[in-house]
């Protein structure tokens, strides 16, 4: 689990979240989240971060996420939601 501080550019406004089980691939620049499925618990959904041309930095034990603007992170928070929603079901319905 971490969190992220979402900042857009040129904004004072910080919005706090919770990523719940994530991965972050700096290599080709992803955000995942691994979503178990059934036995398998090795699948990710990703949000392009380099795409969606985010600045990232760590401060604290805490990663900032700089957006482009406000509607690339709202979509990032929606995206975030959704993913950390199917991880925790993937995680409840892995065992038997």
């Amino acid at each position: 689990m971490i969190k992220l501080e979402l900042v857009v550019r040129g904004s004072k406004e910080r919005v706090n979240v919770v990523a719940e089980f994530f991965v972050l691939r700096m290599k080709d620049g992803a955000f995942a989240v691994t979503v178990p499925q059934f036995d398998d618990w090795t699948q990710t959904i990703d949000f392009n971060l380099r795409e969606a041309d985010v600045v990232i930095a760590f401060k604290d034990g805490q990663a900032i996420l700089e957006f482009p603007d406000q509607r690339t992170r709202e979509k990032f928070e929606s995206w975030l939601d959704a993913t950390n929603t199917a991880a925790r079901q993937g995680y409840r319905t892995m065992w038997p």
